[in-house]
């Protein structure tokens, strides 16, 4: 038996397994440079991560110009199954909110913290109280108020005995006095009575449950789910580039890669074409088979 004919396709084979096997590990090992003595060992470190600042300008630049482009998103979003897939989910979320017996505070504790929910309220608070007190004094309420007393007490008056000396010009004399005071204690006491009865309101309202504050408006979902799918279609139509524009997700991409370490840009790629790489090992032993066979025939 001529082993020739068996062995020179097999060590073709061999040689093309191993070969292809280290080209792949290649381009990932070493992670970093090898020197003997002040000489750079050539192929150090791997192709990847010697490439890693490139590669991540390059993936970035695909990704975010040719991949997520506004167009691409546009287009998928306003696909008229993926409108409905949303529109559904934004119903159903309005109609579990109307039966939720959770408080609002409970809501918002789920998105955030206690100390800042209380930071918020805090700040609310404080505007509501400020603006409040701004209209009450250009509202001018101490002449309103001191024109309703002189008005009432001459009514109480007029038809008594005092009428024969007391007329609604007499009266009116007062009415600056009055009205002065009004706003003096208005302006002293009002901030903190104002306070107070917003603070009450607002602990009112974080401890309503959910669905007693909706549940007059259960019956308004189907507009309220329209105008937001008519926000989302506005934002998508309108929008959506300067989004992108601001977001930069190009620059996203590249930054994330390039945070990646050699191991793990090494894992990534594995875990995405490990399938494929191993056929291009397999690949290689079997051309080097098919090789070794014809040099049989030469």
């Amino acid at each position: 038996m001529n082993w020739s004919i068996i062995l020179a396709p097999v060590v073709g084979g061999v040689i093309g397994y191993i070969t292809n096997d280290l080209a792949i590990k290649m381009l990932f090992h070493p992670y970093k440079s090898v020197y003997i003595g002040s000489f750079r060992v050539p192929f150090t470190p791997g192709l990847i991560p010697s490439q890693k600042d490139r590669i991540a300008k390059g993936l970035g630049s695909v990704i975010g110009g040719q991949l997520l482009n506004a167009e691409t998103i546009r287009k998928e979003a306003l696909n008229p199954e993926t409108e409905e897939k949303i529109r559904a989910k934004i119903s159903a979320w309005l109609n579990q909110q109307i039966a939720s017996d959770e408080s609002v505070k409970e809501k918002l504790l789920k998105v955030t913290d206690a100390e800042k929910l209380s930071g918020y309220g805090e700040k609310a608070l404080e505007s509501c109280t400020e603006f409040a007190v701004r209209k009450i004094e250009s509202a001018h309420i101490g002449d309103i108020i001191a024109e309703e007393i002189i008005r009432e007490l001459y009514e109480k008056v007029k038809g008594g005995p005092l009428g024969f000396f007391v007329d609604s010009s007499m009266l009116s004399g007062f009415k600056g006095t009055i009205a002065a005071f009004i706003d003096r204690k208005v302006k002293e006491n009002g901030p903190d009575l104002i306070r107070e009865k917003l603070s009450e309101m607002g602990t009112g309202i974080l401890n309503r449950p959910v669905s007693e504050m909706l549940m007059p408006y259960q019956d308004k979902v189907e507009v309220v789910t329209d105008k937001i799918m008519a926000l989302y279609r506005e934002i998508l139509e309108n929008k959506l580039d300067d989004l992108l524009k601001a977001v930069e997700i190009e620059k996203i991409i590249e930054r994330k890669i390039a945070t990646f370490d050699a191991p793990m840009l090494e894992k990534l790629i594995f875990g995405i074409m490990k399938k494929e790489l191993k056929a291009i090992v397999y690949l290689g032993a079997a051309l080097g088979f098919l090789m070794g066979f014809i040099n049989l025939l030469w």
